[in-house]
């Protein structure tokens, strides 16, 4: 992104399937994006690129971005600039939808985000009437994914079973380090551990144990909604639902 009058660049980060576009548009500035907020920069937003918060605002009726984001393209806006909540120059993929809803993203406007440093910087153009330059190449593909999972028979209960999971997939450009190496390697060392007391010992748990990593976490809980559909949800077939699930993540 580029502030037109300034000539200077803005590092951005699209949401998850942000559409391509290539827009030009005035700084408008509407804070946490609620309904109030909305109402005060309506005369502005048409045709503006507006900026708001991931957060939701304080001691208000929380409203979860993905209806914030509708509301603004209801407003006239063409396109969102979304500050994420974390300080130190970092900044995360977002998902412009609701997750609770089957399917990919579908957005509203196009979104990026920036980090809390350049949001400031943004705001304080916006408070000066800059306009925004917002570039955004984007390509999609589908690709097959898959779900792990191992179970320990329980020795008492074995039709009663609990989950512990985590998702094993990262984001681009990123090694996956945290988010979620740290939860899968937790599963798999809890596993291996609980597995050789078994072999050695012959000590099983009480009731099943079912180890699972899921695929496509970033994608909308893509492999998680499979687990469900397939274990859970399949008519006839659908077995007893699980009377724990531990998810571990970061």
């Amino acid at each position: 992104a580029i502030v037109v009058e300034e000539k200077s660049s803005v590092a951005i980060l699209p949401f998850l399937r942000c559409p391509t576009c290539d827009l030009t548009g005035p700084l408008v500035d509407v804070g946490f994006g609620t309904a109030h907020l909305l109402e005060e920069a309506s005369a502005k937003l048409p045709g503006a690129i507006a900026i708001i918060n991931l957060g939701l605002e304080p001691f208000s009726p929380p409203e979860v971005l993905t209806y914030r984001l509708r509301a603004l393209a209801a407003a006239g806006a063409i396109a969102a600039v979304v500050v994420d909540r974390k300080d130190g120059g970092r900044v995360e993929y977002h998902s412009a939808g609701d997750w609770r809803d089957p399917g990919p993203d579908e957005h509203p406007l196009p979104t990026v985000a920036v980090t809390r440093e350049e949001g400031t910087r943004l705001r304080k153009l916006a408070a000066q009437g800059k306009h925004l330059h917002l570039m955004v190449d984007a390509s999609f593909y589908d690709a097959p994914a898959h779900n792990t999972s191992a179970e320990l028979v329980g020795s008492q209960w074995p039709e009663q079973h609990i989950i512990l999971g985590a998702h094993h997939d990262t984001v681009f450009g990123t090694p996956g380090g945290n988010d979620n190496a740290s939860g899968v390697s937790v599963v798999l060392e809890t596993a291996r551990v609980l597995a050789q007391l078994q072999a050695e010992m012959g000590i099983r748990p009480g009731c099943t144990l079912r180890f699972v990593t899921f695929s496509a976490e970033e994608q909308t809980l893509q492999g998680a909604t499979a687990y469900v559909a397939q274990h859970y949800t399949n008519g006839e077939n659908a077995e007893e639902k699980p009377k724990l699930v531990i998810n571990l993540d970061e």
